[in-house]
């Protein structure tokens, strides 16, 4: 007797980043005989985090010391969140998820040795896997970075390798998240596949709108196009050495801390508005990102897929094609077939999707690892 063979698998992929605003998840159905890739979304949902749990963790990650009960507490809050946002989500969905792949809250990354003195690399990301695991009854994928880490690696940017299957029918292009802070895959015909951190994402942008404006972020970019962009402070932030690095690179809340961005408003002219720093925020978070694309992709580039938080905001997509020029295309990756809200999500779905069937998923061409390798541990419920 033959037994058939499996025709697809459903993954839930689950997402918290580092703007630290909540939890996307969402559910798709992919088909196990690849290329051409093809996926499905069965259903999408995004959960906000509590104000006292998003204020602990930009606590934790802004580097306040707490004591070790403390960090396991939050640790917890967070597989509790997951777990009950989880739950809200499957409410709209008719068919039970094989695995559940879930990228945890990063509250540390440092890929290279913090100093001469402290040879110390990793990065830290809070989830229970376990106990989530036995208490959704569905095996679930976590630690996604520390393999590549084990191998040399940076541990980020991750999502490349599930660019590469999501957009290899429109390359060669750029595939470029904004969320907290960005990152961008390249995707050329003859050339292996780059992917890095560009620099602050909306993480400046959101900073500013509540230090200043008691708001969560710029809604629609209302306020940031009121003011008037200090061209010399942007010239000053990119003096920054990591704008400058080459690739593989990332970074995080460890470098564009609030210290950093204090600093950076500090220096601004005396007659600088706050709508002026808003302004000026959105402005290094495109021109970063435009001048890092265009230094390092190869051949002609000519479309730009982007997607994140960012993409709602029109007044920097429009300095991100301000920054690109009227030769390349800038669009959303919805245009595309891929949601620009949920696609990290999408992403570590896809990731958890190449971890099931034991295949690798870093690029050592982006992250800078000796050799491909699995992604993520499976816990078992």
């Amino acid at each position: 007797m033959k037994i058939a063979k499996k025709q697809y698998m459903i993954i839930s992929g689950a997402m918290s980043g580092t703007s630290m605003d909540g939890i996307d998840w969402v559910t798709i159905k992919i088909q196990m005989d690849y290329p051409p890739f093809q996926m499905d979304v069965l259903h999408s949902s995004s959960s906000p985090f509590p104000v006292t749990l998003k204020q602990s963790l930009l606590d934790l990650t802004n580097g306040k010391a707490i004591p070790v009960a403390g960090y396991f507490d939050i640790e917890e809050l967070i597989t509790d969140f997951y777990r009950e946002s989880y739950k809200e989500h499957q409410k709209g969905l008719m068919i039970k998820s094989e695995y559940l792949a879930c990228h945890g809250q990063t509250v540390f990354h440092a890929p290279e040795p913090i100093s001469s003195k402290n040879p110390t690399r990793g990065s830290l990301q809070l989830l229970n896997g376990q106990r989530l695991a036995a208490e959704t009854g569905i095996p679930v994928i976590y630690q996604f970075r520390q393999a590549d880490l084990a191998v040399g690696g940076q541990g980020a940017p991750l999502v490349p390798k599930s660019d590469e299957l999501l957009f290899a029918g429109v390359k060669p292009c750029a595939i470029l998240n904004l969320g907290g802070i960005a990152n961008v895959t390249l995707l050329a015909d003859n050339h292996p596949t780059l992917g890095f951190d560009c620099g602050p994402g909306n993480i400046i942008l959101d900073y500013v709108a509540n230090r200043f404006f008691s708001v969560p972020f710029d809604r629609d970019g209302i306020l940031a196009e009121n003011g008037i962009i200090q061209e010399s402070m942007v010239e000053k932030a990119l003096e920054d050495k990591f704008f400058s690095k080459h690739p593989p690179k990332s970074t995080g809340r460890e470098l564009f801390s609030e210290d950093w961005i204090e600093n950076w408003l500090d220096s601004f002219p005396a007659e600088a508005t706050k709508v002026d720093f808003l302004a000026t925020a959105a402005e290094l978070t495109a021109k970063a990102a435009a001048e890092s694309v265009k230094k390092f992709s190869k051949g002609k580039l000519k479309k730009v897929y982007v997607s994140g938080g960012g993409t709602k905001n029109p007044y920097l997509m429009e300095r991100l094609r301000q920054a690109f020029g009227p030769a390349i295309s800038v669009s959303d990756t919805s245009e595309v077939g891929v949601s620009s809200t949920f696609k990290e999500a999408i992403s570590f779905a896809v990731l958890g999707f190449l971890r099931a069937l034991s295949l690798p998923g870093n690029i050592p061409s982006v992250t800078g690892a000796r050799k491909p390798v699995r992604l993520g541990v499976i816990a078992e419920p």
